[in-house]
């Protein structure tokens, strides 16, 4: 989210990505020119990491390092980052919770590239797949849920089949490739530009897994419907969180738009899934349509054409009550007014996001 508002384009320095171009695994486009943010690292280029391509520990996770934090800090920042997990206290984990914990297992799974090892450690110190699981405990799942990472042969995936949630380890290092070097001019800031959509690639996976396990009906495609499962689980959470979580999405999705360089082929728009400028358009949209007030300014400034923006709050009200009444059945109240009142997020400006050297692009 730079973000641009209709008629202009952002500009971007090209970086060519291997494999499928799927920054959330969701969108399985080809091979094309992806635009990389200026704090990005380019891991094909061995001079790039050699300057400083230390993924999480210096960038992403901030001053969220073991040697600042007390083991009770430690045990409460989440979500890898930069997140502040205030986590449920001792006196919220009732035999309820217990039981929905159960219904969620995790695994760290090793990385087959050397060059995740420090993700997976951090990830692992953490304890972001815990943290996780902790915000799944308001759902009643029929049978058990693995979330696992690991690592997918180079493909920036995430998926989920057969009870399983898979979030590749490419995703989190593309992710960061793309962070932008500072707060964009819609206010995105570069640990948002990784949480948001980091966020919501879970989510997302998570809808998937609620369509098969509670046997939801759906109309229309099961990747759109799964896109709004995550956004609308997100705009529950409090409104500084929302914003920044909707922006981070928003902003990898305009990304991976303003990234093709080349017109799509028609069998591209073939696809399960939408494009990325639809999902760009869509998320704000049902951002915009929860919350005016909140997301007035995404009109104003023409990032959601206004011809779309007169629907959004009837685009809202439909996605919450196909929510409310297929899936709200299974979702214990209580449970979950706790794990929204929660604050998730570590302030912006309590992180400090180390700046480091990039090397100039080939001419």
């Amino acid at each position: 989210m730079t973000f641009a508002p209709a008629g202009e384009e952002p500009q971007c320095n090209p970086v060519i990505a291997g494999g499928k171009d799927d920054r959330y695994g969701r969108g399985r486009y080809p091979r094309h020119q992806r635009c990389r943010g200026a704090a990005g690292c380019d891991h094909s280029d061995p001079a790039s990491d050699e300057i400083g391509c230390k993924r999480w520990q210096t960038i992403v996770f901030g001053s969220l390092h073991t040697d600042t934090l007390s083991k009770g800090e430690r045990d409460e920042s989440a979500f890898g980052v930069g997140h502040h997990l205030e986590g449920l206290g001792a006196g919220d984990r009732d035999d309820s919770a217990g039981r929905a914990a159960q219904r969620v297992n995790v695994s760290y799974v090793l990385p087959k590239n050397p060059a995740h090892q420090s993700i997976y450690e951090q990830l692992e110190e953490i304890r972001f797949l815990e943290r996780l699981r902790q915000f799944l405990t308001p759902f009643r799942l029929p049978r058990v849920l693995l979330v696992k990472v690991e690592g997918c042969d180079g493909d920036a995936n995430a998926f989920y089949e057969n009870n399983v949630i898979t979030i590749c380890y490419e995703i989190i290092e593309q992710l960061e490739n793309t962070m932008p070097a500072e707060t964009t001019a819609a206010g995105v800031k570069p640990i948002d530009a990784v949480a948001g959509p980091l966020f919501d690639t879970g989510l997302h996976e998570f809808g998937h897994a609620l369509f098969d396990m509670l046997r939801v009906p759906v109309f229309g495609r099961e990747e759109d419907a799964a896109d709004q499962v995550s956004a609308y689980l997100m705009l529950h959470l409090g409104t500084v969180e929302v914003r920044r979580l909707i922006g981070g999405v928003a902003y990898a999705y305009e990304t991976d738009a303003v990234a093709a360089t080349k017109p799509l082929t028609m069998t591209q728009f073939a696809d399960e899934h939408g494009t990325p400028a639809q999902r760009f358009y869509n998320v704000l949209c049902v951002a915009y349509g929860a919350d005016k007030q909140l997301f007035g300014d995404i009109v104003e400034k023409g990032y959601l054409p206004k011809d779309r923006a007169e629907d959004c709050e009837d685009e809202y009200k439909q996605v919450a009550h196909a929510y409310e009444k297929l899936i709200g059945p299974h979702v214990d109240g209580a449970r979950a007014k706790k794990v929204f009142d929660k604050s998730w997020l570590r302030p912006a400006g309590t992180v400090a996001v180390r700046r480091r050297a990039v090397p100039a692009q080939p001419k």
